[in-house]
């Protein structure tokens, strides 16, 4: 899974992948929750 981070400004800041201990929960009628776990070896402002 690939996202792309925008800025305030709504300019692009990185793209990211998810690594392996991101998850996903689904519950019938319930929440559909997204964890995710990622790093960036870069600064961003």
């Amino acid at each position: 899974m690939l996202l792309t981070i925008y800025g305030s400004d709504g300019m692009k800041q990185a793209d990211i992948a998810a690594d392996n201990n991101s998850t996903q929960v689904k519950e019938v009628q319930g929440d559909n929750v997204l964890n995710l776990s990622f790093t960036y070896y870069e600064n961003l402002p």
